[in-house]
């Protein structure tokens, strides 16, 4: 989906940092989706194997949320592999599930006015994708409708997220 609105972005700018990309891939922060911990592995491992263009920093352990909102902002690319929820009725505390923690719309929201974020969001979670119906109502260009719409609203120029619930394995 492309977005468009009248809404004051944060900027991300991809390839500003010369001469690589900064890469963060955060895999399987509750400790409990093995396939989430390999794919992040495994990507880790492609990126590195190809060459230095992407400067690439995997973690997997240890990752909650006072640890993202203090990094997030120092790399080009984010991929998380792991837990999501999305919560219809309060959509700004949709969020990645992270060790005893939560990294919250809201707060990704909050994060955008801090300067650098990330470019591209790679979000393979259960519905990290999912948002809230934007109706035009008064205030509603301030109003966060969901994880990827705090992302793209913080500065985010690609998010990719999920609709729907996504099994470990496949």
């Amino acid at each position: 989906r492309s977005v468009k609105t009248r809404r004051s972005f944060f900027g991300g700018q991809l390839g500003g940092r010369l001469p690589s990309t900064k890469m963060l891939i955060l895999a399987d922060p509750t400790g409990d989706l093995s396939a989430a911990y390999r794919e992040g592995v495994r990507l880790r491992n492609e990126l590195e194997r190809r060459g230095r263009s992407i400067n690439v920093h995997l973690k997997t352990t240890d990752i909650d949320a006072q640890f993202t909102k203090k990094n997030i902002r120092d790399y080009d690319i984010v991929h998380f592999s792991g837990h999501a929820n999305y919560i219809p009725e309060d959509p700004s505390q949709s969020g990645w599930l992270l060790n005893n923690s939560k990294l919250t719309a809201k707060d990704v929201l909050a994060l955008g006015s801090g300067g650098h974020f990330p470019s591209i969001v790679f979000s393979n979670a259960c519905q990290s994708g999912q948002t809230k119906e934007w109706r035009v109502e008064k205030d509603f260009e301030n109003r966060v409708f969901g994880l990827g719409n705090a992302f793209l609203a913080a500065g985010a120029n690609h998010y990719i997220g999920s609709f729907w619930q996504i099994l470990d394995e496949p």
